[in-house]
């Protein structure tokens, strides 16, 4: 099936108890994620709440207005979609209250991709955003798949994945001695499975943790150092460069709110307003 979905515009906004956005149009589809509190999404259909991990899918031409219930925070995305896919997508539930954990990654790093902005990253983010579309229009299995996770037969390798992503503070020292392995033959044998040195491993796993931490919370650098048992900011501001081509403070700054940002802009973006004004509350 021949992709045509393009993502044009990604919002993270955090709203106020009782702000709004007025009833509204768009010519493009529009999903929300929450991800903190609760937003109310009213069409002429239905009413419905979306908590966080929930799911909104407006397609285009459906009236909507927005409003906070509480301190909330959602993921915005405005795309468009055509051929094979958009007649279906089109015919999605408008909400979904839990799209599982997987889908959420998706969609977060469609943001990732537009704060990063690197080589494809708009690409990237389309691409993310039909493999969401692709999974929701699959009818055999109500409960959302997980990310598939190839460890072999191996039962101590996968303790020690295991182990890194509850502690990932652990040292390779640590992480052999509980698997049962020598350090020097544990790290040998992880690099030929894995592709790559148990430290290196285990520093992606931090530094994708760490950007979804600056991303989708309030913790600040030096607090994300300090969680996922970096020795250092300096060290963790290292690493995170050496691993995604910016500070983590860019990257801080670039997705501080409000974050507005378009993936792509040419001539297949539509015409017409994007972002609609945030009103406040009637004293």
């Amino acid at each position: 099936m021949e992709s045509n979905v393009i993502v044009h515009r990604v919002v993270r906004d955090k709203k106020k108890p009782g702000q709004y956005i007025e009833p509204h149009i768009h010519s493009f589809f529009h999903y929300l994620l929450g991800l903190a509190g609760h937003v109310r999404i009213h069409t002429a259909e239905t009413d419905f709440v979306v908590p966080p991990g929930g799911l909104a899918m407006l397609p285009p031409g459906t009236e909507h207005s927005i409003h906070s219930l509480d301190f909330s925070c959602s993921l915005n995305i405005k795309f468009t979609c055509e051929g094979p896919l958009a007649k279906p997508a089109a015919q999605f539930p408008l909400f979904v209250p839990w799209i599982g954990d997987y889908r959420q990654m998706l969609l977060k790093n469609l943001l990732e991709e537009a704060v990063l902005q690197q080589a494809g990253s708009a690409e990237l983010a389309s691409l993310r955003m039909y493999e969401l579309l692709l999974l929701l229009n699959r009818t055999e299995s109500a409960t959302p798949p997980s990310p598939p996770v190839d460890v072999g037969r191996n039962s101590k390798l996968k303790k020690a994945l295991d182990l890194i992503a509850i502690q990932p503070d652990l040292s390779v020292t640590e992480l052999a001695a509980a698997c049962g392995y020598h350090e020097n033959y544990f790290s040998s044998f992880f690099k030929k499975t894995m592709g790559c040195t148990p430290r290196h491993y285990i520093n992606l796993q931090k530094i994708n943790k760490a950007k979804d931490m600056l991303l989708f919370s309030d913790c600040n650098v030096t607090e994300a150092a300090e969680q996922l048992g970096f020795s250092s900011v300096h060290y963790f501001s290292r690493v995170f460069h050496q691993l995604t081509g910016i500070t983590p403070s860019e990257y801080l700054s670039r997705g501080s709110q409000p974050v507005t940002v378009n993936v792509v802009h040419n001539s297949n973006t539509p015409t017409g307003i994007f972002e609609f004004p945030l009103r406040d509350p009637s004293a």
